[in-house]
């Protein structure tokens, strides 16, 4: 299996924690702390599946964040890249901002922000990703 699928299906089940999550109408402290790790793992993953697709399909080693961001976007595999930049800023600062102690009016912010600004966007790679799935077979990618 390629490497890139390997982690889409981790990734799938990290978004399935996500979903959970979102399900509820109200999340104890360790739940917000899961919510907020699994977000950033799930942000983290997208990074390193892209990296994988890249490598795999076109050859193309990508280490920094930007080139990832651009790779993607230039292949259609993200539809905008400020929006996915500002996704991966808030979850950094979301890890780092759980060490600190925060109010539950801050992390009620913090979750409706993913809700409603970037689970949209892990649902569309998902969308995309799946989609490749289908056309990708053992290392020859049929366009």
């Amino acid at each position: 299996m390629n490497e890139w699928k390997k982690s889409f299906r981790n990734f799938s089940r990290v978004l399935d924690h996500i979903e959970t999550f979102m399900k509820q109408k109200s999340l104890t402290e360790i739940e917000i702390e899961a919510f907020f790790y699994s977000f950033g793992a799930g942000s983290e993953l997208i990074m390193k599946i892209i990296s994988q697709y890249a490598l795999e399909s076109s050859d193309k080693s990508l280490l920094k964040e930007d080139d990832i961001i651009e790779y993607a976007f230039k292949n259609k595999l993200i539809s905008s890249k400020e929006h996915w930049v500002d996704m991966l800023v808030f979850g950094k600062n979301l890890s780092v901002g759980w060490a600190s102690d925060l109010d539950i009016k801050d992390c009620e912010d913090k979750i409706n922000k993913i809700k409603e600004n970037y689970y949209n966007l892990f649902l569309e790679f998902t969308a995309k990703m799946e989609t490749l799935e289908i056309h990708y077979n053992d290392n020859i990618f049929v366009d």
